[in-house]
């Protein structure tokens, strides 16, 4: 009798494949997609000299094409309206979260507003960002288990 296994993205139960040693995640595609993306995250950041001689690669070769984006967005005018709608939306909804103040919020909950700012320098999308603090009850709450053995203090 096969052992039924909780997703460790949506929480279901599922039963795995028998093939499978340590199943994770569950035939849900986003659950799929999720483990892949986490996996190739782990990957990338075992081995970091592979993604700077990838970048190394791809810019020799636009250096050898110096038209090639001029030409592709001609060639494709549908692809390159729909990529500048696409950046004008990603724009907008960073200038909105930037353009929140503190003084915003009720006085009541802005002692309960927090700034995050990055910390190190490079740190991609370094924008800070405010969070309220919301107080979590019950019994049966569980943190993702990248935080769960992580100390709140650094």
């Amino acid at each position: 009798m096969r052992k039924r296994v909780r997703c460790y993205y949506c929480r279901r139960l599922f039963y795995p494949d028998s093939r499978c040693q340590n199943p994770i995640a569950c035939k849900n595609t986003k659950c799929q997609r999720k483990r892949k993306n986490a996996s190739h995250k782990q990957w990338c950041d075992r081995n970091p000299d592979v993604q700077t001689d990838r970048h190394a690669v791809s810019r020799s070769w636009f250096a050898k094409r110096p038209g090639f984006w001029r030409d592709y967005r001609r060639k494709h005018p549908k692809k390159a309206e729909r990529n500048r709608c696409k950046q004008r939306e990603r724009r907008n909804k960073q200038r909105v979260a930037k353009s929140i103040p503190k003084s915003a919020y009720p006085p009541e909950k802005q002692e309960e507003i927090f700034q995050l700012v990055p910390l190190g320098k490079g740190v991609a999308k370094s924008i800070p960002i405010f969070v309220q603090r919301v107080e979590i009850q019950g019994k049966n709450v569980r943190l993702p288990r990248a935080l769960q053995n992580q100390s709140p203090y650094p």
